[in-house]
């Protein structure tokens, strides 16, 4: 169950880091903002999560543990990542949400 939960929380918190890193990119303060206390929340409870998880390796006498938890990191970040990167451009990103929304002064 600890494993189930902590790849939902990477998927989610590197999900978070990307709207917050697209969000960055547009006019929008409250968006920015908005997406920045979601992804610092959910990377703190990812990271109290870890320790957990760097403790059941670290009792394991062999590096495979280790492995296994990188690809299982890598999978459940990428999956969080990208996921959230499409639904940003095809429902959060209108009017100055979208990324590149400034106006050029005159």
């Amino acid at each position: 169950m600890k494993w189930i939960l902590w790849g939902l929380l990477l998927a989610l918190t590197n999900g978070a880091s990307t709207l917050t890193s697209r969000a960055r990119n547009t006019p929008s303060y409250g968006y920015h903002g908005a997406a920045a206390m979601v992804n610092h929340a959910i990377w703190f409870c990812a990271n109290v999560m870890f320790v957990g998880v760097a403790i059941d390796i670290a009792k394991q006498p062999t590096a495979l543990a280790a492995f296994g938890a990188f690809l299982f990191y890598t999978v459940c970040s990428t999956i969080g990542s990208v996921t959230v990167h499409y639904v940003s451009i095809n429902y959060f990103e209108r009017g100055n949400r979208r990324v590149g929304a400034y106006e050029v002064p005159k």
